[in-house]
């Protein structure tokens, strides 16, 4: 292979260029690589028969689900579940092959998960957790994924890792368990971290005398927001003009100190600018997740330059390291003595500065640079070490 990959194919189960797909991840590694002069040939694996496939295996599902949790059952999460069949992967990697051949050769293909193979030799996948991992979350969708659907899943996983040039991982928390639980080789295994999908220039004159909280999140319950409620409440009694806003769906709140921004859109303008606005003027992120793979809101504090409260069930203390804490999601009490710790302001603006500092450790070029080194070149930009590598 030459030194530079010249035309690499990003595939994932829908379009890559999506920016909503996979939390955008996709079509900012797309992005990335047309900005180093790379082409890039995006491969949707999803088929014609997708839609078939699903609701032939949900349905039986769907009578399993209605004898367990009752009437109120409906189709959407045995379709999620459905999603993990051995027949719908079959379809999309015949699908992705077909596509792939249209499209002519390539030097390599970055791979958003293992849930098909194209069968390329080059070829990397990118993943924030293990099948094994999810598993270890009942509360998740793979909590309902029947064993002999997961059995062959977690073998196909298994095969990929070993098979493929190499696996990329968001997080070391990720690529350990890949190696250990499912047998990747320790060379394969590349830590490349995640970027940011909303960038903030750090606000030179932060106000960081007033404590102000910020949550943002679609699924409120998993990000744990009744609970960073309750522990916000306590905080208010020690700083009384403290605040917290709130950002992504949620219940109807009212709560002193509380400000509620709904729903933000950063593909609407007006939305981007008030997201611009809550990370220039916030003290501490914080979203103790109940469980969380990584998270891309972390990196978007450290951008902002301020501190992250996070979750330790996960991959996410991975991400955060020096620039914020990890607790318990269990531990009420926990969270907030770390609310109240960052309601200081020299403290949290001494974390908030470590932030911007390990901030440069965590973009789209370097997450970029080493994938493609991952997968053989060293065309361009930020050199690997061998933290890029789990050891």
């Amino acid at each position: 292979m030459s030194r530079a990959v010249l035309r690499v194919a990003v595939a994932a189960i829908g379009d890559p260029t999506n920016p909503s797909l996979w939390s955008g991840t996709p079509s900012n590694v797309v992005n990335t690589l047309r900005n180093f002069d790379i082409e890039v040939v995006p491969i949707d694996v999803r088929s014609s028969r997708d839609k078939f496939i699903v609701d032939s295996v949900a349905l039986p599902l769907t009578a399993i689900g209605l004898a367990r949790r009752g009437i109120h059952a409906g189709l959407d999460r045995e379709r999620r579940v459905a999603q993990q069949s051995m027949l719908l992967s079959r379809a999309r990697s015949r699908a992705g092959r077909e596509l792939l051949e249209h499209h002519g050769a390539v030097d390599g293909i970055i791979q958003i998960g293992t849930g098909y193979d194209l069968g390329h030799p080059n070829t990397i996948s990118y993943e924030d957790m293990t099948i094994p991992q999810a598993l270890d979350w009942p509360e998740t969708f793979w909590g309902d994924v029947p064993r002999r659907m997961v059995r062959p899943r977690v073998r196909q996983q298994s095969f990929a890792y070993q098979r493929q040039r190499g696996a990329a991982f968001c997080t070391s928390w990720a690529a350990e368990s890949a190696v250990a639980q499912l047998g990747c080789p320790p060379d394969k295994a590349h830590v490349v971290g995640i970027g940011a999908n909303f960038l903030t220039a750090r606000r030179l004159e932060r106000d960081w005398s007033t404590p102000r909280f910020f949550f943002a999140g679609r699924e409120w319950s998993r990000k744990n927001g009744p609970m960073v409620l309750e522990a916000f409440a306590e905080v208010q009694r020690a700083f009384p003009q403290a605040e917290l806003h709130l950002a992504g769906h949620h219940p109807r709140i009212e709560q002193p100190g509380v400000i509620d921004h709904g729903h933000l859109d950063l593909s609407d303008l007006d939305d981007r600018a008030e997201m611009l606005d809550l990370w220039q003027t916030s003290t501490c992120c914080v979203v103790p997740s109940r469980f969380e793979p990584a998270g891309i809101i972390y990196v978007e504090a450290m951008h902002a330059g301020i501190p992250s409260i996070g979750t330790r069930n996960g991959g996410a203390a991975d991400i955060i390291g020096d620039a914020g804490v990890a607790v318990d999601p269990s531990d009420l009490d926990e969270l907030t003595r770390a609310m109240l710790a960052y309601s200081d302001p020299v403290v949290a603006a001494t974390v908030g500065a470590r932030a911007q500092r390990r901030s440069a450790e965590y973009t789209w070029e370097r997450v970029t640079t080493a994938l493609l080194g991952a997968l053989g070149s060293s065309r361009v930009g930020v050199p690997e070490t061998d933290e890029d590598h789990l050891q």
